[in-house]
C-alpha cells in the first residue's frame, strides 16, 4: 500500500494535465502555499512532487519493442455462377 495515496492520485492528475511543465507547476503551488502561509498544504505539494519526478522518471524509459504483425488474409471473391 502506498503510503500518500492522495499525494500520488495528484501527481498523476498532474502528470497527465501539465506534462510539459509538470514539475514547474508543482514548485509554483508550493510557492503559493508558503506564500499563504500554509505549511501543511506546502508539505503535501511536496509529496506531489516527489512522485511527479518518479513519474516523469519512470516516462524515460523506452516503451517495450513492437512485434511485427503478420499481414491480413483476404479470401478471393468468386466468380459469379459458380456453386
Amino acid at each position: 500500500m502506498v503510503k500518500y495515496p492522495r499525494a500520488l492520485r495528484i501527481a498523476h492528475h498532474v502528470v497527465y494535465f501539465h506534462a510539459a511543465d509538470a514539475p514547474s507547476y508543482v514548485n509554483a503551488k508550493i510557492a503559493e502555499a508558503d506564500g499563504a502561509g500554509q505549511p501543511d498544504e506546502a508539505a503535501e505539494w511536496r509529496k506531489v512532487g516527489h512522485f511527479v519526478d518518479r513519474l516523469l522518471g519512470d516516462a524515460a524509459v523506452p516503451p517495450a519493442p513492437v512485434r511485427p504483425r503478420r499481414a491480413p488474409h483476404y479470401r478471393r471473391a468468386r466468380e459469379p455462377g459458380t456453386d
